[in-house]
């Protein structure tokens, strides 16, 4: 039987491991990498949020356009005394915003609009139309309102 010599490499003379200096550049990497993927997520998930909150308006905008055409009433949406908040008309109902967000309301229609920067839903499903921004230091959201139909689309700004 041929015997063939292992020479350094053998099995008495593997060594077997990393070294100290190869742990600390991998962990140092590992945590890079996961500190930069977090931060991310984070501000992921704040337009994410404000993504949630214009949908959310938009619903209510939909909300009280059918609530006008079925109750045969004139309904509205009006920036709230504070700055994140909007107040359902009649009733003046206050619904809170989350905090760093803002609502402006720009009514196409400024002679229709009394009292303040309002949309109005009127019993035939018409408005006095305009625009709803929804912003925050994430970016914003325009909310248009059609003053025929009453119809309200989303657009990303």
């Amino acid at each position: 039987m041929l015997k063939i010599p292992l020479g350094r490499f053998g099995r008495g003379n593997c060594e077997r491991g990393f070294t100290l200096l190869e742990l600390l550049v991998v962990l140092f990497l590992v945590s890079l990498v996961v500190g930069v993927s977090a931060t991310r997520f984070s501000a992921g998930s704040d337009s994410a949020e404000l993504r949630s909150e214009a949908r959310k308006l938009v619903a209510l905008l939909r909300q009280t356009r059918a609530a006008a055409v079925s109750e045969s009433l004139t309904l509205g949406i009006a920036p709230g005394p504070k700055s994140n908040a909007y107040q359902l008309q009649p009733g003046d109902r206050e619904v809170g915003l989350p905090e760093g967000m803002t609502l402006n309301v720009d009514p196409a229609n400024r002679d229709v609009a009394a009292t303040g920067p309002e949309i109005f839903f009127y019993p035939d499903g018409s408005s006095n139309g305009g625009t709803l921004t929804l912003s925050s230091e994430y970016g914003s959201w325009q909310l248009e309102v059609n003053w025929l139909t009453g119809e309200v689309a989303i657009v990303e700004q």
